[in-house]
């Protein structure tokens, strides 16, 4: 049971379901800024063409428009291992349409893509917000053949969205190293 007051509602659109969760703080003083609140959508885009792709994520954050989105496991290219890496550098004008949506309603978009990672491929989170992308976390549990086709990463990962600290893990990746009961 989380020791903040949930509130998880559904709703749908032509293209996507959409799945909203809002966390309310107490006031436990472990806040790194003044949103008592996060409002969190998990989106399942269709999977096209990067173009169609992209857009239709940036559609989600503009519709949804929450403090964070949360995309599944490689949902800028599909499941597929003869994807090609994206890099947050070199692809930052493909990325755009969700950097952009990013700015419009002050929120974070996490998105699946393959990256390059200690040069070969990997499954990675990026963050997308006003500022940009960058890679938040790269897959380190993989699990059946995606050990051929990918290199694993370093473990857990945490990235700060308005104060909240949010652990990132991809699949059957375990977060008990990241979120460690507090005591106040």
């Amino acid at each position: 049971m989380s020791r903040y007051p949930i509130r998880r509602t559904k709703f749908t659109t032509r293209e996507h379901t959409v799945y909203e969760t809002s966390v309310q703080a107490g006031h436990t003083g472990q806040m790194t800024s003044p949103q008592s609140r996060l409002r969190v959508v998990a989106a399942q885009p269709h999977v096209a063409d990067l173009a169609s792709t992209v857009r239709a994520h940036a559609h989600v954050i503009d519709v949804a428009t929450p403090d964070l989105v949360v995309f599944p496991e490689l949902s800028l290219t599909g499941y597929r291992y003869d994807a090609l890496a994206l890099s947050p550098d070199h692809d930052a004008d493909a990325l755009e349409p969700i950097v952009s949506a990013c700015a419009r309603t002050d929120g974070v978009a996490i998105v699946g893509a393959p990256v390059t990672y200690q040069g070969a491929k990997a499954i990675a989170m990026l963050r997308i917000d006003a500022t940009g992308t960058s890679i938040a976390h790269i897959k380190s549990a993989l699990g059946g053949v995606e050990s051929a086709h990918f290199t694993p990463g370093a473990g857990p990962s945490v990235i700060d969205v308005k104060g909240w600290r949010v652990g990132l893990a991809i699949c059957k990746e375990n977060l008990n190293e990241v979120v460690k009961p507090q005591r106040g």
